[in-house]
């Protein structure tokens, strides 16, 4: 019997780890957000008000790991970050470092990590490429020139790279033109995907940005842009399962490194 089709982040690894609840960036689609909400546990309007964890929580071993899924990299929680990432790939991890990343914390890591290289991939998450529609979703993350600054600098101290760039916040045009400036800087892969509406908070200053979003995402426009984009730049451009299944695509599981989870 086949396993069970993975969605979501799980479409990337099985297994995930964080540190810490609560995410300091509180981008107004996180999913992690609205996850807590709807089970009780924090409140959306306080998620950006951080719960570090008092004792780092059971650690998967010889498996592929997403460290971290429910909150980010930050200048806050760096110093925990960086052993807890030793301490998995010691316990025969491979890892995927997924943020939407800070420069210092980015540069912390390539510093110290250097002979861990084969063990862990950078997926950079990158909606847009326009700073003035990244201060509205991602209001509290690093700009678009500090995200592809990390992105280089990853890249040319010989990480393996990768982009997200799921929710995509731009029409297809701009998303061509994300992928354009990004894609010299991707070893791996370059993720696209569409927006999870049920994330969104239901108030007015979010109605007509929706409403926006879900003009992007209509089925024939991801179709024709993902159609460009494969053209254009072959395999490595990758299919999240909501994209994938709105235009009646069969979307593999990641296999980074031969593997998955």
């Amino acid at each position: 019997m086949n396993e069970k089709k993975r969605t979501g982040a799980r479409q990337w690894t099985k297994k995930s780890y964080n540190i810490q609840k609560g995410c300091e960036h509180n981008c107004r689609y996180c999913w992690a957000a609205s996850n807590a909400h709807r089970r009780g546990y924090k409140k959306r309007d306080v998620w950006h008000k951080v719960d570090r964890c008092k004792k780092l929580p059971n650690m998967p071993s010889n498996t592929t790991v997403m460290f971290p899924s429910t909150h980010d990299i930050t200048p806050f929680n760096i110093n925990e970050y960086i052993p807890a990432l030793r301490l998995l790939i010691e316990r025969g991890n491979k890892v995927l470092v997924v943020s939407k990343p800070h420069w210092a914390c980015i540069s912390a890591i390539c510093a110290v990590m250097g002979a861990f290289k084969k063990d862990f991939m950078f997926r950079f998450s990158i909606g847009s490429d326009r700073q003035e529609v990244l201060d509205f979703w991602d209001n509290g993350a690093p700009s678009f020139k500090e995200r592809l600054e990390c992105l280089r600098i990853a890249k040319e101290a010989g990480f393996q790279t990768s982009v997200s760039i799921e929710p995509m916040l731009d029409d297809a045009a701009g998303i061509m033109r994300l992928v354009e400036k990004v894609e010299p800087y991707v070893t791996d892969s370059i993720w696209i995907g569409k927006m999870g509406m049920a994330c969104i908070p239901n108030k007015p200053e979010n109605k007509a940005a929706k409403e926006l979003l879900k003009s992007y995402h209509e089925p024939e426009k991801i179709k024709a842009l993902v159609d460009a984009l494969i053209a254009k730049y072959g395999m490595k451009i990758r299919i999240k399962d909501k994209a994938a299944r709105l235009i009646h695509v069969e979307q593999s599981e990641d296999n980074w490194h031969g593997m998955v989870g």
